[in-house]
Parts: structure tokens; C-alpha cells; sequence
């Protein structure tokens, strides 16, 4: 009851065709940091998480953008851009810094000109693609209960901000696939 995403396709892997995006979502201290291989046409999403474990520095998250083959120069990183969570030099605008700094050209935040509400409606209106991988186990938990908020057993147009991770990750994909 209230899932917002109860209908998608789990497929074994990425298309090959697709040049993807690499958007991350990120992850400190209790929550992971999730980064996703993403991608985009007219009818159709496509996402794989790539990683789901909290990374509280830049240099570890370059680590493992290098570890996973990720160009410093060519491939495109939106990230997360909530500051709600900063001190000693930590959260997402020193993150992006970090990246940019390790020569990750292409690391941003993403711009949040829209609603929550409004990407995800907009993520609704095509056919989405999850890869089964390493962490299908995490990815089938947070498909499975990443719902809208009750009130006295009635669902409102707000999203629970639980088992969200690998669905913001793939948001800010969608909001750089369909932003100038």
C-alpha cells in the first residue's frame, strides 16, 4: 500500500547502447551512500546501484569512482545537493569540492528548481529498469518500501524519507537527464 514505484523490471544488465550517468546520493554516517549507474531515452529508465555503504570523505568516494572506472574527465556525476548535515568540514557541498578537487571534472550538485513530488511523478511516466547485481538484495528492500507517508492510515502526496537512497540517487539522474 502507498509504494511509489510498485511496478518495475528487474533485468541482469545494463544496456551496452546507453552512455551512462553516474549520480550519487550521499551518505555520511547511518545512511549509505548510494551511487548508481544511470540512464535515460523517451520510454525508458534504467538504474544499477553501484555502491550502498555510508562514505563520510571525499577521497574514499574518489576511490571508489576510480575503483568502478569512472572517467575523471568524461563521465557525469550530479550529486546530492541537501546540506542539512554539515560540520567539521562534512556534507555535500565540501563532498562535491572534494571530487572536483581529485579532478572529477564533472561532479555537481544537482539544482532542485522542482518538487520531490513532481521528478518522482515524472520518473513514473516511464518504464523503469533495475539491474539485479551484488546489491539486488538492497535495491528489491527499498523498491518494496519506499512509500508515501501515512496519517491515520491514509497516504499523502509526501514521500517517507526511509528506503529512499538508490530512488534519490536515480531522481538526481532523472532531473540531469531533463535539465539544461
Amino acid at each position: 500500500k502507498g509504494l511509489i514505484f510498485p511496478y518495475i523490471t528487474w533485468i541482469d544488465t545494463f544496456p551496452e547502447e546507453k552512455a551512462p550517468i553516474y549520480p550519487n546520493d550521499f551518505g555520511f554516517t547511518t545512511d549509505p551512500n548510494t551511487l548508481v549507474k544511470y540512464a535515460e531515452d523517451e520510454h525508458n529508465i534504467w538504474i544499477e546501484p553501484l555502491s550502498y555503504e555510508p562514505i563520510d570523505n571525499p577521497e574514499s568516494l574518489g576511490q571508489l569512482l576510480e575503483g568502478l572506472g569512472i572517467d575523471k574527465a568524461k563521465d557525469i556525476i550530479p550529486c546530492d545537493s541537501a546540506d542539512k548535515y554539515t560540520g567539521e568540514n562534512k556534507g555535500t557541498v565540501e563532498m562535491v569540492k572534494g571530487l572536483r578537487k581529485q579532478g572529477f571534472e564533472n561532479a555537481y550538485k544537482i539544482s532542485k528548481t522542482k518538487s520531490v513530488m513532481f521528478w518522482l511523478g515524472s520518473m513514473k511516466k516511464k518504464k523503469i529498469h533495475n539491474i539485479k547485481n551484488h546489491l539486488y538484495k538492497e535495491a528489491l528492500k527499498e523498491q518494496q518500501n519506499y512509500k508515501m507517508r501515512e496519517i491515520g492510515g491514509i497516504s499523502i502526496n509526501q514521500p517517507l524519507d526511509k528506503f529512499n537512497h538508490i530512488w534519490d540517487a536515480a531522481r538526481y539522474g532523472h532531473i540531469a537527464h531533463n535539465s539544461k
